[in-house]
């Protein structure tokens, strides 16, 4: 799969442009009021471009050979949704700490169309300061 055109920032070498490589994901940004949705997909898609395929050569681990192409896994997928969201704005992970139940038997996923639908509602309350210290602190941690 190639990689998906990226919206270019001033740090962007565009000779780099097609050739799938993880740090090109720090060059997707989001812009307010676009698309949940078509964010999500930008940033899933230049993942699954720079995935590993069979007979790809793993030089960090001793040059070995992978002898299956990778593929995405449940963690992976909540992973890429959490960064989406972290990227969106880095407050929105600890607001939906709280309004819904992650765990072993519920992961992000299982929430991700809510999740988008909610987003821009989310954003306002936190900029309204519904949500505690959410409104005034940009700068947190997700831990």
């Amino acid at each position: 799969m190639m990689p998906v055109k990226i919206k270019l920032d001033k740090d962007f070498d565009i000779n780099q442009q097609n050739e799938p490589h993880i740090l090109l994901l720090f060059n997707i940004k989001y812009q307010q009021g676009e698309s949940v949705t078509d964010f999500y997909n930008q940033y899933r898609d230049q993942v699954i471009a720079g995935m590993k395929k069979q007979g790809d050569i793993i030089a960090w681990k001793d040059n070995s050979i992978l002898p299956d192409g990778e593929e995405l896994s449940p963690l992976l997928e909540n992973l890429i949704l959490a960064n989406v969201l972290r990227h969106i704005d880095v407050r929105l992970p600890r607001l939906l700490r709280t309004q819904y139940k992650i765990g072993r038997s519920q992961s992000l996923m299982d929430y991700k169309e809510e999740i988008f639908v909610r987003v821009p509602v989310f954003l306002n309350e936190i900029e309204m300061g519904l949500h505690g210290d959410l409104k005034t602190d940009r700068s947190l941690s997700t831990r």
